[in-house]
């Protein structure tokens, strides 16, 4: 059975155009599992709906159904940009010679990949406390340093703006 609804157009800045929207099937529905979800869980909610051809209310109550109390796609992408940024802190301490660094930070590396691997198997569970207090020094440390860079611009442009007025000339000059 499919529901089709046609807006005739009296709302909206399209008055002329007509919308059809079409209710996914209690069959279709019904026949979406926890794979095909989850095949999903890297992308944005309105993705995925898109995606398996439902409508948002749908897919949530499917996802909590199958015991997914929330969309896991922030908590993966936030996974993602850790991983991203370790990497790089890899890259840095390598070409520091840092060799001990670089093996323990490349072993906090796989930690969270393996993570992000179970949410991505069983997306219901928390982070665990270390990789949350690893996220927060990271993002205290980027935001510190980006800080200190707007401080060192703003210093100099003050320092580049700086003109001597008339009389300080005249000063001078005596």
């Amino acid at each position: 059975m499919s529901l089709t609804v046609v807006d005739n157009g009296l709302s909206g800045s399209f008055p002329d155009k007509k919308i059809t929207y079409t209710a996914a099937s209690p069959e279709h529905v019904a026949s979406i599992s926890f794979d095909d979800i989850s095949k999903y869980f890297g992308r944005p909610v309105r993705e995925a709906c898109a995606n398996l051809k439902v409508g948002q209310t749908v897919l949530k109550r499917k996802c909590r159904d199958f015991g997914i109390p929330k969309w896991p796609y922030r908590k993966i992408k936030s996974l993602d940009n850790l991983i991203h940024n370790i990497k790089a802190e890899v890259g840095r301490q390598q070409a520091k010679m840092n060799q001990e660094t670089a093996e323990a930070v490349l072993e906090t590396q796989k930690i969270i990949e393996s993570e992000k691997e179970l949410i991505e198997k069983r997306p219901a569970i928390q982070l665990k406390s270390e990789t949350k207090k690893f996220r927060e020094r990271l993002f205290k440390r980027k935001h510190l340093a980006q800080r200190a860079q707007e401080r060192t611009s703003e210093a100099k442009k003050r320092r580049t703006n700086i003109t001597f007025q008339p009389e300080e000339q005249e000063e001078v000059n005596n």
